[in-house]
């Protein structure tokens, strides 16, 4: 019988080809990520791990699904990070715990910045701020994937301070809520308020039952959403930027094909880029719900806003220097000059 090499060898090509093609679906490994917010439901940071879920579920096939707790619902900023070092989450959008590295306050630095587009230049992909916080995660073995504009903070209020735009001038017998983070501290009390540490959770209360009667930390819209049964005031001091992170266990990070993890890149930066170009309207459009709701909310004229800029830049990054390093405050300069 006379054999035919052209046919045998054509179909082991095949069987060559197939054979892959079966090997590659098997190696294309599915991963779930659980992935813990603490914003509220309604919230648009909560919002754009929607956004991120739909468009990588769609274009990995499936190969990389999520699963979103948000509102605390796997404890706090801290807790997750935790637990994402761990690798027991995998994924968080989060305010980054000091109590890992000081260099994670840095983004709220009184006044880093005095315009969302400076803000963007600094957070952004690329930027002084971001270069400083990547490598400060990647230490804790946490892939930095980006930050979520959330926007200015001012101070909410239920009664209206003493001369709101003088930070010279003492703010009567207000008690301004604070994180726990020597920023929030310098900021508030650089623009003349007395401060008092509270766990954001326990701020409505605290504020309800007269612990403290002013708060920072909150961009309009949280203190719309969350504040909005007690705020009278409204101060868009901007002094501190609220944000949070992307995070994602490295060696999780790792363990996702090339190919998925660029879908995944793509997909935040997406939201990202968004958060920044939204950030001011969406700040505008809540300050307005405020007044809407019947809230007082001052307006600073520029001159105003300038020379508040300078005297908390003058006041809290001396102090502030000694905690981050010359080098570091020796580079911002450079960077937002």
């Amino acid at each position: 019988m006379k054999i035919n090499m052209k046919k045998i060898f054509t179909l082991m090509l095949q069987i060559i080809v197939i054979f892959s093609l079966f090997t590659s679906v098997a190696q294309a490994k599915t991963v779930t990520l659980k992935v813990a917010g603490i914003s509220p439901i309604a919230y648009r940071g909560t919002q754009s791990l929607e956004n991120i879920k739909t468009k990588v579920e769609k274009a990995t096939d499936g190969r990389v699904t999520f699963k979103i707790f948000p509102a605390n619902q796997l404890g706090d900023g801290s807790q997750v990070f935790t637990e994402v070092k761990r690798g027991t989450i995998e994924m968080g959008l989060i305010f980054l715990p000091s109590q890992y590295d000081k260099i994670f306050e840095i983004g709220s630095l009184p006044y880093l910045a005095d315009s969302y587009e400076q803000m963007e230049e600094l957070l952004g992909e690329g930027g002084y701020v971001y270069k400083l916080l990547d490598k400060a995660l990647n230490k804790q073995g946490i892939k930095y994937l980006g930050t979520y504009a959330d926007g200015f903070c001012g101070i909410g209020a239920t009664k209206m301070p003493n001369e709101p735009a003088n930070p010279k001038a003492p703010k009567g017998d207000i008690l301004c809520r604070i994180a726990a983070v020597s920023v929030y501290k310098h900021a508030a009390e650089g623009l003349g308020y007395k401060t008092t540490t509270i766990p954001w959770s326990d701020t409505f209360s605290a504020a309800q039952t007269g612990v403290c009667n002013a708060w920072l930390g909150a961009s309009p819209q949280i203190n719309y959403q969350v504040m909005g049964d007690v705020i009278k005031c409204y101060m868009p001091y901007n002094v501190v930027f609220d944000q949070t992170g992307y995070i994602i266990n490295q060696k999780v990070w790792d363990s996702i094909s090339e190919a998925d993890r660029k879908v995944i890149v793509d997909a935040v930066n997406a939201e990202v880029k968004d958060s920044f170009a939204t950030c001011e309207a969406e700040d505008l459009k809540y300050m307005k719900m405020l007044e809407e709701k019947g809230v007082e909310v001052v307006r600073f004229d520029k001159k105003e806003f300038d020379e508040m800029v300078a005297y908390v830049r003058a006041y809290a990054w001396p102090k502030l220097e000694k905690t981050f390093g010359k080098e570091v405050f020796d580079g911002l300069r450079e960077a937002t000059k």
